[in-house]
């Protein structure tokens, strides 16, 4: 059934994290980071997003636990940036252990929601829409001369696919060609928009088409990213604030 299949996949993707995370000290950083937050994201939409005082099954939340497990970093705690107001846009400033921070501008109307599946990173959601999200992380690496999003394309071309009731399509990016340069700090930007097709629960209905914004900044010494999710029926009235939010997130 597309319930057991669901419980499946996540089981999957978790058992696959601790994967990822070698490879990303071997020398893939990529592919370790991307896949923290998109594991983030997705679980959030089978977690969280669906209701916010919704019973959690006892699968899921196992599933959950092996994801926790796999993917805790070792970045300075997200409580280090204290309270945020959810009615006013506010500038973040967010340190980094051993090499330079980043910030970015969290939009008006956004709240901090609980990050159990990866500690160090940050999420929030709109209070008015809990599809309209975002993440962020940072990963110290030594070896950020080995980034590609081609890694990440072909492996959820693979996850989401036909066979698991899923479909992955990539609407913008994938070029080696950054999108922004920062010379004094030697940091390039990419920017990766796609849409992901998947079901987010144990039910039929829970079908969605979610659209992703990804920001990958790219230091010598870390790499850096941002994900925005929303649904893509929505995409046209979100698109404003997700691509202001992609343009204030930067190293500094």
């Amino acid at each position: 059934s597309r319930g057991i299949n669901f419980l499946h996949n996540l089981e999957a993707m978790a058992s696959s994290a601790g994967m990822q995370r070698r490879r990303l000290h071997g020398g893939h950083p990529l592919l370790g980071l991307l896949f923290c937050c998109l594991v983030i994201c997705a679980s959030r939409g089978a977690f969280m997003l669906m209701s916010s005082d919704q019973k959690v099954e006892t699968g899921r939340r196992q599933a959950a636990l092996l994801v926790s497990s796999a993917v805790a970093g070792g970045a300075t705690p997200a409580w280090a940036v204290g309270t945020v107001p959810v009615n006013e846009a506010k500038l973040i400033q967010v340190p980094v252990r051993d090499t330079t921070g980043y910030l970015f501008t969290k939009p008006k109307g956004f709240k901090r929601v609980q990050n159990a599946l990866d500690p160090a990173g940050y999420v929030f959601r709109s209070a008015n829409d809990t599809y309209l999200s975002f993440s962020t992380r940072a990963e110290p690496t030594t070896n950020t001369s080995a980034f590609t999003t081609d890694d990440f394309i072909n492996d959820y071309k693979g996850k989401f696919s036909n066979g698991t009731g899923s479909s992955f399509d990539v609407l913008r990016g994938g070029s080696m060609v950054p999108d922004r340069i920062d010379p004094a700090l030697n940091v390039k930007y990419y920017e990766l928009e796609y849409v992901v097709r998947t079901q987010l629960g144990l039910t039929y209905d829970s079908l969605r088409t979610l659209h992703f914004l990804t920001v990958f900044a790219v230091s010598p010494k870390c790499v850096y990213l941002l994900n925005c999710q929303a649904l893509d029926d929505n995409w046209e009235k979100d698109q404003p604030i997700v691509e202001a939010l992609a343009k204030s997130f930067a190293v500094g």
